[in-house]
């Protein structure tokens, strides 16, 4: 059994314990990093800006101009956003109808999956609306804030969306 228990998952009995924290990299209501940092495949690594470097530890320019995903995501966030605020104002209700709560966080969590969707298929070689460039780039982002958020610790695992670490030292 000794095979099915690896050595990096064992407790050290002389270590002193130490409490590993999670951080779960939730957007609480605000649009995805390749919306707020204007991330689009028609406008990653722009010639009109090769002087720049928007994605600081990529070396990549990002245009001023709107790109076309930008667009595209806005009506699915405002949709969604709009989602939100009717399931507060039905939780606020004095006697919220269940049934209209799970209908509406069914289609929260339907517009969720596109959003998450769009954010990969940037990484999909054959994508048609899509840039590998621009993956790396949300991917960029979300590392520096991810380091930022979790200063002082030391990165123990991740996942897509969470990252579990330990105290440094």
């Amino acid at each position: 059994m000794e095979l099915l228990a690896p050595r990096v998952l064992q407790a050290d009995e002389d270590a002193p314990r130490r409490r590993p924290r999670r951080l779960h990299l939730r957007t609480r209501g605000r649009p995805p990093r390749e919306h707020s940092r204007n991330v689009s495949p028609d406008i990653i690594r722009c010639d009109c800006h090769s002087d720049r470097t928007d994605v600081s530890s990529l070396r990549y320019s990002i245009c001023d101009d709107r790109g076309y995903l930008i667009n595209v995501l806005q009506l699915i966030i405002d949709a969604r956003d709009e989602i939100k605020a009717a399931i507060r104002r039905e939780k606020d209700r004095d006697d919220p109808d269940e049934d209209r709560l799970a209908e509406l966080a069914g289609q929260s969590g339907a517009l969720n999956w596109i959003l998450v969707a769009c954010f990969g298929y940037q990484g999909f070689s054959n994508a048609k609306f899509g840039r590998i460039k621009c993956h790396e780039a949300i991917n960029a982002f979300a590392r520096e804030i991810l380091l930022t958020a979790n200063n002082g610790w030391k990165p123990a695992a991740s996942a897509s969306s969470t990252a579990s670490s330990t105290p440094s030292g």
